[in-house]
């Protein structure tokens, strides 16, 4: 991407890496998302199973998410692990990178369009909507929602805004939108298994009736994710919304815990 944070991760922090350097046990990793910043990954925290070789699993070039370990602030040296990043964080991480890949292409093709660069782009939009929003992404359900208000709030010149409407709409009109939910459900009966299979055949029923597109995923006890796709995102704004509440009655009338998040 054109658009790099300065400074350094936080600990704890999830990272896309690109691995540019291996030696016998470890890998140096650029840190995509930040300004000339390399990590180092030892092989020890490469995999939970042991691994003679790095090589066996990472490969010059290839992108994959990491977890901060350590930091030091006056060296600037940053430690990363592989293994300590879950499979629901790994696929969280990358829908989010894929996301803001996406809509620095947007505007790209909005300066395209007024014969301007992606760098006047960021000056004009981008920076704008990273400074109130935090990530480039965050702007798209805004736009759905409130459509050029939610641009002309951040200030940004009418001429910008005709352009990059211009290739919003497109993409909303012609792209899919997805929008996923991550659940947590526990039950403490000894037929509970049998009572979460009953949940989400009658959200099946819910998600069919609606002609939504939807998909469910297992990632271990008690995780769940719900993953709903329509091309109309005020469509599965309001779907989602009678959805979350349905998950809340059925979990009363099964006598199941529920956490819902919802994947940004």
């Amino acid at each position: 991407m054109f658009y790099k944070k300065e400074g350094l991760p936080k600990l704890d922090e999830l990272v896309i890496c690109k691995v540019s350097r291996i030696t016998p046990h470890t890998a140096f990793v650029t840190l995509e998302e930040y300004r000339d910043k390399e990590a180092m990954l030892h092989i020890s925290e490469v995999s939970s199973k042991w691994v003679s070789d790095i090589r066996e699993i990472l490969k010059e070039g290839k992108l994959i998410v990491c977890k901060v370990l350590k930091v030091d602030e006056k060296t600037g040296f940053i430690d990363v692990s592989l293994k300590r990043v879950s499979r629901t964080e790994e696929l969280i991480k990358r829908d989010e990178w894929k996301n803001e890949n996406r809509v620095e292409k947007m505007l790209e093709a909005a300066a395209s369009k007024i014969n301007s660069s992606l760098e006047e782009a960021y000056n004009a939009i981008g920076y704008k909507i990273l400074k109130k929003y935090g990530s480039l992404r965050a702007i798209i359900p805004e736009i759905a929602e409130r459509g050029e208000e939610a641009l002309r709030e951040l200030g940004v010149d009418e001429k910008w805004i005709g352009s990059f409407m211009d290739v919003i709409e497109d993409y909303l009109k012609s792209s899919k939108v997805s929008i996923s939910v991550l659940l947590t459900l526990k039950s403490f009966d000894g037929d509970g298994v049998v009572k979460i299979r009953n949940l989400f055949d009658e959200i099946s029923k819910k998600c069919r009736r609606s002609r939504m597109e939807f998909t469910f995923s297992y990632f271990g006890a008690p995780r769940y994710r719900i993953k709903l796709t329509s091309n109309n995102y005020k469509q599965i704004e309001k779907f989602l919304s009678s959805l979350s509440a349905e998950l809340q009655n059925l979990s009363k009338k099964y006598g199941l815990e529920i956490e819902m998040k919802r994947e940004e």
